[in-house]
């Protein structure tokens, strides 16, 4: 029966996820909802991306607007302190904030890239086989157990840049 490297697969990817602390307990409790919808979490997640996709955007149209504030908050300081523009002082500030968005950034589409196939097997497994199937399947492999107050870690070295 083909659904059982199926569930094998989602199993160990699911346990992968959980063990690099990409995913938490929160997100075994959303797959416990999937009772009546298997494509559920799939859905909740499909919401997240679109929506954070969106807020990246305006993050990114204030960024730029914030950039260009301040480069001629400097060029105004500079242009008082100094009587010149050649030195206008440096953009510090900005640019950690670009640099922290460019962070968010990558982050995001990791976390994207990463479930996409995890969601590409759910769905192979869900043409398999019906809802109350696919539930007994699930219900039936090795479950995960996962401290509920752990909580998802970014990468170490990304964090501190």
């Amino acid at each position: 029966m083909a659904a059982n490297p199926l569930l094998q697969q989602i199993a160990g990817m699911r346990k992968s996820f959980l063990e690099e602390k990409l995913l938490d307990a929160q997100f075994v409790q959303l797959e416990e909802l999937e009772d009546d919808n298997p494509n559920f979490v799939e859905e909740v997640f499909d919401m997240y991306f679109k929506d954070s996709a969106e807020t990246i955007n305006s993050v990114e149209q204030e960024l730029v607007g914030a950039s260009m504030v301040t480069m001629a908050i400097n060029c105004l300081r500079a242009f008082l302190a100094e009587g010149n523009l050649e030195n206008y002082g440096s953009f510090t500030n900005m640019s950690r904030c670009w640099l922290a968005f460019e962070q968010m950034c990558l982050q995001h589409k990791f976390l994207h890239d990463r479930l996409e196939p995890y969601f590409e097997v759910n769905e192979e497994l869900c043409m398999c086989f019906d809802v109350i199937e696919i539930w007994q399947l699930k219900r039936r492999a090795q479950p995960v157990e996962i401290e509920d107050d752990e909580q998802p870690e970014w990468d170490e070295e990304s964090s501190d840049e």
